[in-house]
């Protein structure tokens, strides 16, 4: 089973919330949410508490040091930011959607065009 077949059914998200994430849409029901906190815990990015993993991220973006260092470092600087920027309130799948939303306004303001979500 991939990631995203295990976090579906973890989550409980549907074929609407599988959509809308295949879409870039922020997935409008908890459940959604929820898929999306799954497949940050399951790459590493998150921990099991819901915050922000830099060492994850790191070994995730790691491919693209060597061959695209401006993106890399530029992803790496969000990533850092976003973490220490988003407020922990409690509910983990909230968590992880603030910070697809911190990370999609921060390339925006870089002019980055990242397919986030």
């Amino acid at each position: 089973m991939s990631v995203a077949d295990v976090c579906q059914e973890e989550s409980g998200a549907t074929e609407h919330d599988i959509n809308e994430i295949a879409a870039r849409i922020i997935p409008s029901s908890h459940e959604g949410k929820c898929m999306i906190y799954c497949v940050g815990r399951k790459t590493g990015m998150l921990h099991e508490d819901g915050l922000g993993d830099i060492e994850g991220l790191i070994q995730a973006i790691e491919p693209l040091k060597h061959n695209e260092e401006e993106l890399y470092q530029n992803i790496l600087e969000v990533g850092k930011e976003c973490i220490e920027e988003v407020p922990h309130d409690g509910d983990h799948c909230n968590l992880a959607i603030n910070y697809v939303k911190c990370a999609r306004n921060k390339n925006k303001e870089r002019n980055l065009e990242l397919h986030l979500l």
